[in-house]
């Protein structure tokens, strides 16, 4: 009996862990808007309600990093607007910059401040050259705490701006 007891008290422990883990990632509430939408005006709608605390442009796509040394790693591209969201521990909060987590840094033998290509699957189209890959080289700037929770791919933070460059707004 003693050994049920203390079964379910630790599994009852790890829940609570885990449940705080993935409601401390994920938004209350996300919108998704159309490409053509007007995201300042509808953002300043959100805000302007009096239970909503705060309210982040953010635009993810999928993509690949590439390292100076060659080294390329398929990633989830998120791109923000302001600070970093609490989707990234240990960033959430920092100023805009490309952020990588912590298990990649490791393994990569990353620096704040070196310089990391991010890549769209998206082609640009040339008259020239038929399609041309759309990539942007970027300093880094931070590392966030990767999840205890299984994911399927590495995660990036990276600025709004160069996101859209990347993905367009769809």
């Amino acid at each position: 009996m003693a050994a049920l007891i203390l079964s379910l008290a630790a599994l009852s422990g790890l829940q609570r862990v885990l449940r705080a883990e993935v409601l401390a990632r994920t938004p209350h509430l996300e919108v998704v808007l159309p490409a053509e939408a007007d995201w300042p005006s509808q953002r300043q709608r959100l805000e302007a309600h009096p239970e909503v605390v705060r309210a982040q442009t953010v635009l993810e796509g999928l993509g690949w990093l590439v390292s100076e040394r060659g080294l390329v790693h398929p990633v989830a591209v998120t791109g923000f607007e302001g600070t970093v969201p609490a989707a990234f521990p240990g960033a959430a909060g920092e100023p805009e910059g490309l952020y990588v987590d912590h298990l990649l840094r490791a393994s990569w033998d990353l620096e704040v401040g070196d310089f990391l290509e991010v890549v769209s699957p998206r082609p640009t189209l040339s008259p020239f050259g038929g399609p041309q890959p759309r990539l942007r080289s970027l300093a880094l700037a931070g590392v966030f705490e990767k999840p205890r929770t299984q994911e399927d791919r590495s995660r990036i933070a990276v600025p709004l701006g160069l996101a859209e460059s990347l993905f367009g707004r769809a």
